[in-house]
């Protein structure tokens, strides 16, 4: 047997075998792309989801797979917009067990050469952050939310947003983007 290459016997499969091969296959396969020290893995989404709570809630499509023991740097480059003057938006990290974990979020919300740049900490799952209030209704504004992780349980990073007091609609746009950088 050759390391590093699967031997397969040449008689015929049975349905549950190959179902096993199968499913071997497809963890080998994330794995290989999620967990490999170097590798970039990247994420978007491909509609608007609306948060018309204060609730935190997940944003679909951004969120990664993080391994225990891996360092993970994992960064999402939002566009937001928001339908209130005078509102924030809540942004959060929920993660599994970690060792290490400090997250950040940031944001530059301004209007006709009036700039206001604004950030905060995430120093735990689900600690929420809120930006300060956008300027301007309906006009889509960048915002990061960054961290680095070393999980002590395999689990997800996930993004979540809402709106900051219940009475607007946070936007977060088709075409935002993750990645993750798995050290």
């Amino acid at each position: 047997m050759t390391v590093g290459v699967r031997n397969y016997p040449r008689k015929p499969l049975s349905e549950r075998e190959r179902t096993i091969r199968e499913a071997i296959d497809r963890i080998l396969g994330l794995i290989s792309t999620t967990l490999t020290p170097g590798v970039v893995t990247g994420a978007h989404t491909t509609s608007d989801q609306t948060f018309t709570s204060s609730t935190l809630a997940n944003v679909t499509d951004l969120s990664f797979v993080v391994a225990n023991g891996r360092y993970h740097y994992i960064r999402f480059d939002l566009l937001v917009r928001n339908s209130a003057l005078n509102e924030g938006a809540k942004f959060t990290l929920t993660v599994p067990a970690v060792t290490r974990f400090v997250g950040k979020a940031s944001a530059v919300l301004g209007n006709g050469g009036a700039v206001t740049t604004w950030e905060d900490t995430i120093l735990s799952s689900g600690d929420a952050v809120v930006t300060v209030n956008f300027p301007t209704i309906n006009t889509d504004f960048p915002v990061t939310v960054e961290c680095v992780i070393v999980p002590s349980a395999d689990g997800t990073v996930q993004l979540q947003a809402a709106n900051e007091s219940g009475v607007c609609t946070v936007t977060v746009r088709q075409g935002s983007v993750g990645m993750e950088v798995v050290l």
